[in-house]
């Protein structure tokens, strides 16, 4: 048996991601024969009227054949977070034997966790070091270390630490999964997977779209504490951990921690680039979004180079970049070898791995051949894959993924609380670095390619973006 509370249920996340994957989940038979899915918001609703509003919202739902009995496993809750009597009331009406497991996934607002956790252990539905009883919350993890870790204490008074799922959804991507299996599955690869091998490495996640109604957040946050403390430094830790030969979970997972624990930058001032999106033909500018301070420092974008000081990795730059209302929505991991050294290979090009997350999924690999009908002279080729090229392939949502490892207790792809902070700990030495230094914003046209400067930050070092070409 299975029931999954729902918080936040009417919310924004839960019509475009949740029910969508929990649907899913339940058309693949992946949702178990008896299950229950609770769920809990604010609004006034009988249970035949959040059923419409459900249909209304989630697109595409009414074609679906099985909709129908699906509803039959979805129960309405209307209950304020704060209110411990509604709690007792939801543990009287749900109360199944020992053994069921109980998901409670908290998409609701940051600044409700803490109540709603504390509610359910005193209501008794959710209980202390039991395996079946699983909390799962959404990024961000806290605002900055400090509220991180206040989040985590008080967590801990009523969890333990594998009851929690921390959900950043890019672990839950298909190609970001497929990091680990290419990696230690491929001995060709894993060889060189050093410094002795790899010159440098480029992450970027950009995306098309602007900040929308999530002004009140984003204008708080920005691009650094939004994506590069949870998504991309969690691709650069799968990318560069060393876990031990077991390979287990827990040595993943210390793999990455050793990993974020000795991230560096040379010089905050050259190395980091944040830019603000201004105005143009077809989009206004940042500041002029609804709900944005006029004069908003807010970094909508950043780049930066920093290395992990390790001995694997000594002396190579790894350049992240994320930002808003950029050309084109793309998600890319580009690794560049090192040129071979002695007089046969001295023209040649570097070889170049990329893992393409989106909008396509595969890899591509260049490589130096003989140019035919000559004796000496080099041409580069190219072998792809691409996944999403596959016949009859359906790309699975991360959403559907996560939720599904939660169900199996599966933390694989999950965030751990050491992993967390240390990640913390790495963006807000940045962020003060900067404040302290007065680093100005870089704007950039709205739909363009993002700031020049951050162009100059690979130029400088005789590179360029390639995953732009």
């Amino acid at each position: 048996m299975l029931q999954f509370y729902l918080f936040g249920a009417t919310g924004d996340l839960s019509l475009k991601k949740i029910f969508p994957a929990l649907f899913a989940l339940y058309e693949q038979r992946l949702m178990g024969e008896s299950f229950e899915i609770i769920c809990i918001s604010r609004r006034e609703f009988l249970q035949e009227d959040f059923h419409k509003y459900l249909e209304e919202h989630i697109i595409g739902i009414e074609k679906k054949i099985k909709w129908t009995s699906f509803l039959k496993h979805l129960h309405y809750q209307k209950m304020t977070f704060e209110n411990v009597l509604g709690y007792e009331d939801m543990a009287k009406t749900y109360d199944i034997d020992k053994g069921t497991v109980r998901l409670f996934y908290l998409a609701a607002a940051p600044e409700y966790f803490k109540t709603i956790v504390a509610n359910l252990s005193q209501s008794e539905i959710l209980e202390m070091n039991n395996k079946d009883h699983r909390l799962l919350i959404e990024k961000p993890f806290g605002k900055n270390l400090e509220s991180a870790i206040q989040i985590t204490r008080h967590l801990e008074k009523y969890l333990a630490e594998f009851q929690i799922f921390r959900v950043d959804h890019y672990l839950g991507k298909e190609m970001i999964q497929n990091i680990m299996l290419f990696r230690f599955s491929n001995g060709l690869f894993e060889a060189g997977w050093n410094k002795d091998y790899i010159d440098h490495v480029q992450i970027t996640v950009a995306e098309s779209i602007g900040v929308f109604e999530r002004t009140g957040y984003y204008d708080k946050t920005g691009a650094v504490r939004d994506m590069i403390q949870s998504h991309l430094l969690q691709i650069l830790a799968l990318l560069t951990m060393t876990p031990k030969n077991e390979r287990s979970q827990s040595d993943i997972c210390d793999g990455k921690v050793e990993v974020l624990k000795h991230l560096q930058f040379d010089d905050v001032y050259k190395d980091i680039v944040l830019g603000q999106y201004s105005k143009s033909d077809n989009s206004v500018s940042y500041r002029d979004e609804q709900g944005v301070h006029p004069q908003s420092k807010t970094e909508t974008y950043a780049a930066l180079k920093i290395k992990v000081d390790l001995p694997r990795w000594k002396d190579v730059d790894f350049y992240l970049r994320t930002g808003k209302r950029l050309q084109e929505k793309h998600s890319d991991i580009v690794i560049v070898y090192k040129k071979p050294s002695g007089k046969i290979g001295q023209d040649a090009e570097p070889n170049v791995l990329k893992i393409q997350i989106y909008p396509q999924e595969g890899m591509t690999l260049k490589f130096n051949m003989k140019e035919p009908e000559t004796t000496k002279e080099l041409t580069t080729r190219e072998m792809t894959f691409c996944q999403t090229c596959i016949e009859g392939y359906k790309r699975p949502k991360a959403y559907e993924t996560l939720i599904y490892e939660a169900i199996q207790g599966n933390h694989d792809l999950y965030a751990r609380w050491d992993e967390v902070k240390y990640e913390w700990t790495f963006v807000e030495k940045i962020l003060s670095q900067c404040v302290e230094l007065r680093k100005e914003l870089e704007f950039y046209s709205a739909g363009g390619k993002g700031p020049i400067e951050a162009d100059n930050l690979l130029l400088k070092d005789g590179r360029q973006w390639l995953s732009d070409k």
